[in-house]
């Protein structure tokens, strides 16, 4: 029940995500009443906002965990009506499209696994079949689509799929490229080794000066406290999980989460974080081998 009310949730905002990308007075009205703490607002043509006070690869983050919790739910035998939840889960990575390019690249990584782990000869031939219908349709859709998208005014139809395409350049990333070196690290001080600043945003803006959750988390609890974060988050998660998940799996996780926080911060964003362990709990197994719900 409680995967089905996050897939739900996920995609009534997905629904809102798109329709708000293209008509950007419903993004203003979303800025009027809503505070976003991050560095997009409505005046990016770019981002799609929502009701989630988060935004760009926070808030892509965010969707994709709505992805992955629902193809959890598709690969449960109790679920009825499975092409319905296949619907909401394309509507959910369509949403991170016009989000974030981070939410995006773990969405298709959610679909990829579950491909790996419930492959048969009929599967195939379906995800062919969807495959073959959401190309044609995206490009039949394209035209409109750009037509209704350079009526914005300001709107570059050409550079927004140039940066949505750069998401999945493995050479010479901007984003990596940036992340590692025009940002610049705060440098090390003796109160930011042992106490940090106890901020990581004012009035929405980072004052780290920094993308990467690593680096926000340094400068907001300091160094020494930061590494004792990262440590004991994942020593419990393999501590509590891999009997449930497997070693392997939970290496897997713990990978997946170092290198999302890397790129944003994901732990202290209690969102994305509630996701994780939600739904690591729901599949923990006891003693007996039996999936607790």
């Amino acid at each position: 029940m409680l995967l089905k009310s996050i897939l739900l949730a996920t995609s009534i905002q997905s629904l809102i995500l798109i329709y708000g990308f293209f008509n950007p007075s419903l993004k203003i009205f979303f800025d009027s009443i809503i505070f976003f703490g991050a560095n997009f607002s409505s005046e990016n043509l770019y981002r799609a906002l929502g009701l989630s006070s988060s935004s760009g690869a926070a808030l892509s983050l965010v969707q994709s965990l709505g992805v992955g919790v629902g193809l959890i739910y598709l690969g449960d035998k109790k679920t009825k009506n499975k092409s319905i939840v296949v619907i909401l889960i394309i509507i959910c990575i369509i949403s991170t499209i016009f989000i974030g390019r981070t939410g995006l690249l773990l969405s298709l990584l959610f679909l990829g696994t579950y491909m790996y782990y419930t492959v048969s000869l009929k599967k195939i031939m379906i995800y062919l079949l969807f495959t073959f219908l959401f190309v044609f349709s995206s490009l039949t859709l394209s035209k409109v689509f750009t037509s209704q998208l350079n009526s914005i005014e300001g709107f570059s139809s050409e550079y927004f799929v140039n940066w949505l395409s750069d998401a999945f350049v493995v050479k010479d990333n901007k984003t990596v490229n940036a992340l590692l070196y025009k940002q610049n690290i705060p440098e090390l001080t003796l109160k930011l080794f042992f106490l940090g600043t106890g901020t990581i945003a004012i009035n929405g803006i980072n004052t780290s000066g920094h993308d990467s959750g690593f680096i926000q988390t340094y400068y907001s609890i300091g160094l020494i406290f930061t590494f004792i974060f990262y440590f004991s988050f994942i020593y419990y998660i393999v501590r509590k999980f891999s009997y449930s998940l497997g070693l392997i799996k939970t290496t897997l996780l713990c990978v997946i989460i170092l290198g999302l926080e890397f790129k944003e911060p994901l732990l202290f964003k209690y969102v994305e974080g509630f996701f994780i362990m939600t739904i690591l709990f729901l599949f923990k197994k006891n003693k007996r081998n039996e999936v607790i719900y």
